[in-house]
């Protein structure tokens, strides 16, 4: 398995694997895959920057994109400190083979390459024991709840706020 960043010569690939993760796993993700759908490639060029603060991982099996994540470091001198992880998907066919704690294993090592970078936050379904798991595994520890999150159709889903201190050596913390 190669993780690589992606580029903008990857671009139809991942909107691919973006919008088959918003049909897939809808709970995962803010977006709607009928909004996605109708947005042209070039709309969805600003997801794949190559820069040290904005960058996307992608996971390949030979040439097939199977897995992706992002980081995104947060604008502003007072939030600078800090960056969200979004878009972490890996297809059907590729979980429970590691994938996912390798995106998120490089993305991390990446991460504290990053000049005064000191936290990573993401947020993930509260329903998703899979990876809620994998990120308590990492070392990532809850910060709160964000109630009602999501609303898909007529259910609302909850979000548990999840963050990384870059700093601290011993990554084996839990949450509660």
């Amino acid at each position: 398995m190669l993780i690589r960043r992606l580029t903008s010569a990857d671009l139809e690939d991942y909107r691919g694997i973006r919008l088959e993760a918003l049909r897939v796993s809808p709970r995962a993700f803010g977006s709607d895959y009928e909004e996605s759908k109708a947005r042209s490639l070039k709309q969805l060029g600003h997801f794949i920057v190559d820069d040290i603060d904005h960058f996307m991982l992608g996971a390949f099996d030979d040439q097939q994109l199977t897995g992706i994540v992002s980081l995104r470091r947060l604008g502003g001198i007072k939030m600078r400190h800090k960056a969200e992880i979004n878009q972490m998907y890996v297809t059907p066919g590729y979980r429970g083979k590691g994938v996912s704690r390798q995106l998120m294993t490089v993305l991390i090592r990446m991460a504290r390459e990053v000049p005064e970078l000191v936290g990573l936050k993401l947020s993930v379904v509260s329903t998703s024991v899979e990876a809620s798991s994998l990120y308590k595994s990492l070392g990532f520890t809850r910060y709160g709840i964000e109630k009602r999150a999501l609303k898909i159709g007529e259910n609302y889903f909850d979000e548990a706020l999840l963050e990384l201190d870059l700093e601290l050596d011993n990554l084996k913390r839990s949450y509660t």
